[in-house]
């Protein structure tokens, strides 16, 4: 931090003694460019969220708002360690999952500022509320209490139940992200069609993917099979996505020498339910990345990635989002919900323990209290 606010305070004066001597005060890139700010794809109006200065690609580069953004950079880091370091002594593994995968450096947060219907397919209100506050680690309710969905297992403050439990919201959201998929496909192939059969001719009616376009592998016909998976849910290892990829390969084995036969190949699109990216997905958003370039006449498909990404993550989170909302503990009918029932037994010990059906979650050998709950109990 003293390495950068010396180099500002060298910035600085420098700039002062430039306006003593009559300089051109444009060239020292100290303040914010006086013309309009070009997006990353050279178009006329900048990308979405640019213009903010706390977004990852803000325009602003030198200046106050410059040395601010290092500064806050540095902060956010040593609060990340803390929190690392926190949650490993108290043993909080889905919030070190949660924390693990939002900090990928290919994560895409873009969603947070797609709030404009005309740019895009935003968050409805209810839902941006609820996936910021997963995001922030406390997308349950205050204090644990049975889940309203399978009204057997407890659901605590960061909401992790929710996207171990709620099956048809989780098929909803799987289905989305397949038509966003089958979107940016389009544009290249006209062919593309979802849940395709016929694939293999020993088993015509099996559906073995999601979707059946060229469009992601330079022409190459290519069978995509979506795969969304919590890092929490039973089976799901060190590393959530490669275990969904590995998985998602090992069903289609028996099958795979009739598919290529018939000319397709099989990709597995495996992303985890905070937005992280399996490399061959990833490879797959570029290879189109590339391609929508080259048609354009882009110099840098990098833009166009950002875009992809945003597109994909905007759906996984509206699918965290629903999730944990039915899974939220409901009101009986009939109830007020102004009245005050802390006279009531609390739940069993066991429903405060369980972050899920035993069959859906993997549970560490002590599973900490929820950091928004009462007081253990004896």
């Amino acid at each position: 931090m003293q390495r950068v606010l010396d180099d500002a305070a060298e910035q600085a004066a420098a700039l002062w003694r430039s306006w003593c001597e009559g300089a051109d005060a444009q060239q020292f890139a100290v303040g914010e460019s006086a013309g309009p700010q070009r997006g990353h794809s050279g178009a006329f109006i900048g990308d979405v969220g640019a213009e903010d200065a706390e977004h990852p690609r803000s325009a602003s580069q030198a200046g106050s708002l410059h040395v601010q953004q290092q500064l806050c950079r540095l902060t956010d880091k040593c609060i990340a360690h803390g929190l690392v370091n926190q949650y490993t002594t108290q043993e909080r593994w889905a919030d070190l999952h949660r924390l693990s995968d939002l900090s990928d450096k290919e994560a895409s947060h873009d969603w947070l500022w797609a709030v404009d219907p005309h740019k895009g397919k935003p968050l409805e209100a209810d839902d941006y509320v609820e996936a910021v506050r997963l995001r922030l680690g406390c997308g349950g309710p205050e204090e644990a209490g049975v889940c309203g969905n399978c009204g057997a297992a407890a659901i605590s403050c960061n909401g992790e139940h929710g996207l171990l439990c709620a099956r048809g919201e989780s098929t909803k959201g799987h289905n989305r992200v397949r038509d966003e998929l089958h979107s940016m496909a389009k544009s290249f192939d006209a062919g593309a069609e979802t849940e395709p059969e016929g694939l293999i001719p020993s088993h015509p009616r099996l559906r073995p993917a999601d979707l059946l376009t060229g469009a992601f592998h330079n022409g190459r016909l290519a069978a995509v099979d979506v795969g969304v998976i919590c890092p929490s849910a039973a089976g799901a290892g060190l590393d959530c996505v490669a275990t969904m990829e590995h998985r998602k390969r090992e069903r289609l084995a028996p099958f795979e020498a009739e598919l290529h036969a018939g000319g397709s190949e099989y990709h597995p699109f495996a992303i985890s339910c905070w937005g992280r990216l399996h490399p061959a997905a990833e490879q797959m958003l570029q290879h189109l990345a590339k391609r929508m370039a080259r048609r354009d006449g882009s110099s840098s498909h990098r833009s166009i990635l950002i875009r992809l990404r945003a597109r994909i993550t905007t759906e996984i989170m509206r699918r965290a989002a629903r999730m944990v909302l039915v899974c939220l503990p409901q009101i009986a009918s009939g109830e007020d919900p102004g009245l005050d029932h802390s006279d009531e037994a609390p739940p069993g010990v066991d429903a405060d323990l369980r972050a899920g059906h035993p069959g859906l979650c993997r549970l560490p050998p002590l599973y900490p209290a929820p950091p928004c709950s009462a007081a253990p109990r004896d």
